[in-house]
């Protein structure tokens, strides 16, 4: 189980994140783009667990997604949420990985395993 450092004396513990090297890859050509989507972290059970956050997509294919974030994410899930041509996109990512960048930032990826759009009123 990997642990990431809020503090000396707190730490969260993110079970969901994969310890050997060989991790699950997307098996379709992945698009780099760059957008920001509000992320919302989810537990086992899809509830919202903790408030949501702004982040950036960097780079996504039919089957998963790579995005760029500032928070710390233990739960094994999230949902992000983004707006184009007119409507609300919605995705939950079950996450595999997570690789840390720089000073509070971040790179985490997943499976993405439901997807759907509302137009927008």
């Amino acid at each position: 189980m990997s642990s990431l450092q809020l503090t000396k004396s707190t730490q969260r513990q993110a079970s969901w994140m994969i310890r050997s090297a060989e991790f699950e890859k997307r098996s379709l050509n992945r698009s780099d783009v760059s957008f920001d989507v509000q992320v919302t972290p989810l537990d086992h059970q899809m509830i919202p667990v903790n408030p949501s956050f702004m982040a950036s997509v960097l780079n996504y294919s039919e089957t998963g997604a790579c995005v760029q974030h500032r928070e710390i994410i233990v739960e094994p899930f999230v949902q992000i949420e983004w707006e184009a041509r007119q409507k609300c996109h919605r995705a939950v990512i079950k996450l595999k990985w997570c690789r840390a960048t720089g000073n509070h930032c971040y790179l985490t990826g997943g499976r993405v395993i439901s997807m759907e759009s509302d137009e927008n009123q």
